[in-house]
């Protein structure tokens, strides 16, 4: 059962906005105070600059960002970074995780709405009302494949700091009211006798998730981070089990996912535009040494895995046949690159008796872990 869940990080689909605001936010904090010559003096001429002038320059600049007593500046800044955070989260999937920290089912996010609260006292950190709901799946121990749908309602309060020219601001979660984890179906028969087993588990789960708020990093460049908790320069963004080797592109997922026999993993949507390149990397261990382990890679439409999934799961029989784009079937180890295609994509990890390797299903009977390292290259 996930025991955390990641902060919502900018999706594919997202990401063009998320570069805009995040760019946006640091003109604001660089033009707002030193207008737009010195802007463009440190930026544009910044190698004329001695390093002593420089560092001496962003010393000042920060302690003037920083200032508590520039009270509307201030507001206006948080007001670009909830901006941010309203549009982020709506339409994509967040993973849930196991104690191990491996992936173990997705919650997608359908609504997210953010009210401000009235704040009287202009010095206070402003603070905003969220409610989120959405759905998704998950792997259980008890009830194996559960479907189901999540809400919470959440109070924000919100700050930010500058820091060697990155802005950290922070969603501190004061209050968490109404978390709601409803069950709309459950594989296992014994999970289906023991619902409320599942749902206060999967209760528990969303408020774990939920209570530590959530850190928006921003930096000039124009990538937009977010990390569970309250975080500052130590974060370090995009780690995970395979080194960054493509710099020339942008890390999308670099993670790992634990699947067990029947359960399949998806990753998406992500949005290809004309002239972009996916590259993916993945791979596949059996938790068992005696037993190869080898799911199923897609890359789908997104109107095949819509279809996928409204059969899912009292009519599995009437699943279209799949035409992946690419990917491949029993894979231990697969690279492969999309080009030339433009739209919505889900890239699926599969390892149910409705994938396309049938008979090795059948011939499998444990749990394995999926590492996958997918980039973006424009």
């Amino acid at each position: 059962m996930a025991s955390r869940r990641d902060a919502p990080r900018p999706e594919p689909g997202a990401r063009r906005y998320a570069r805009a605001v995040s760019a946006l936010f640091m003109l604001i904090v660089l033009g707002g105070l030193a207008g737009g010559a010195g802007y463009l003096h440190l930026t544009g001429r910044l190698g004329t600059l001695t390093q002593g002038a420089a560092l001496e320059y962003q010393n000042w600049l920060e302690q003037v960002v920083n200032d508590p007593d520039n009270a509307a500046y201030r507001a206006e800044v948080l007001r670009r970074a909830v901006d941010a955070y309203r549009t982020t989260p709506v339409g994509k999937s967040l993973p849930l995780r196991d104690e191990a920290g491996h992936v173990v089912g997705r919650f997608r996010i359908q609504v997210a709405d953010v009210t401000p609260l009235p704040q009287p006292d202009p010095k206070a950190r402003p603070r905003y009302d969220v409610r989120i709901s959405g759905g998704g799946e998950l792997w259980h121990e008890t009830g194996g494949r559960v479907r189901f749908e999540g809400r919470a309602e959440l109070t924000y309060e919100v700050d930010f700091k500058v820091d060697h020219w990155q802005a950290y601001c922070w969603f501190t979660c004061t209050d968490l009211r109404k978390p709601e984890f409803e069950c709309t179906h459950i594989d296992n028969i014994l999970g289906q006798m023991l619902p409320g087993v599942v749902r206060n588990a999967g209760r528990a789960a969303l408020e774990e998730s939920l209570r530590p708020g959530f850190t928006l990093v921003l930096n000039p460049g124009g990538d937009t981070w977010v990390a569970q908790g309250k975080v500052g320069r130590e974060f370090k963004p995009r780690s995970g089990p395979f080194a960054e080797s493509d710099r020339d592109c942008e890390t999308l997922w670099n993670d790992v996912s634990r699947l067990e026999r029947g359960f399949r993993d998806y990753l998406g949507p992500l949005e290809l535009h004309t002239g972009e390149e996916l590259r993916v990397t993945v791979e596949a261990l059996s938790l068992d040494a005696a037993e190869n382990f080898g799911p199923d890679v897609l890359l789908l439409s997104e109107a095949d895995f819509a279809a996928y999934e409204d059969c899912y799961p009292r009519r599995m029989a009437q699943v279209p046949a799949l035409k992946p784009i690419e990917g491949g079937f029993n894979v231990q180890r697969q690279n492969f690159e999309v080009k030339g295609h433009t739209g919505r994509f889900y890239l699926v990890i599969d390892y149910t008796e409705y994938g396309l390797s049938h008979e090795h299903w059948k011939r499998q009977k444990h749990p394995g872990l999926v590492k996958y390292y997918v980039r973006l290259k424009k």
